[in-house]
Parts: C-alpha cells; sequence; structure tokens
C-alpha cells in the first residue's frame, strides 16, 4: 500500500511552521490565594472547641439512671412542652 501525498502535508507544516510551542515564564501566572474571613476563623474555632466536648454528658446521664432506678425521677411536662413549642418557632431558651 502506498500513501500519497505526505509531501502536501509537509507544504503545510513548512507554510505555516511547524514551530515548538513557546515557553510561558512562571511570573505571568498570578498564584492562587484563599483569605478566610473573621467570621470564618471564629467558626473553626468553636467548631473546634466543639470537636473536644464529649457526645454524651456522662454526670447527667448517671444521675438520672440513679432516679430512675431508685424510683425519684420526676418529669416536668410544663418544661418539657415549652421546649418543644420554642424549638418548633425558632426560640432559644
Amino acid at each position: 500500500m502506498k500513501i500519497n501525498g505526505f509531501s502536501n502535508i509537509q507544504k503545510i507544516m513548512n507554510a505555516y511552521g511547524a514551530s515548538k510551542p513557546q515557553e510561558t515564564s512562571k511570573s505571568q501566572f498570578k498564584e492562587d490565594k484563599i483569605e478566610i474571613s473573621q467570621a470564618g476563623r471564629e467558626y473553626q474555632i468553636a467548631m473546634e472547641a466543639a470537636r473536644k466536648l464529649p457526645d454524651i454528658r456522662q454526670e447527667k446521664v448517671e444521675a438520672i439512671r440513679l432516679e430512675l432506678e431508685s424510683g425519684t425521677y420526676k418529669v416536668d411536662a410544663d418544661k418539657i412542652a415549652r421546649g418543644i413549642l420554642k424549638g418548633a418557632i425558632g426560640e432559644e431558651e
């Protein structure tokens, strides 16, 4: 099999100059950078402090467990209802 026309491609490459791409210096490009706002830094500090807290308040759990075992645990239904309603309408305690 003979491929004809290679000379045409060579002529085109010579006409347009098949040169290597120009190298760019690094100084032409700006470096990326980010800045964290003051609120973002405060949020990060708060989240780190929250991560250090235990997930379960063991002292409170133990106190309730002892009250349940001794039969002295009392549920304040009004306080629970107020808490549920405040949570539903978005108020903080």
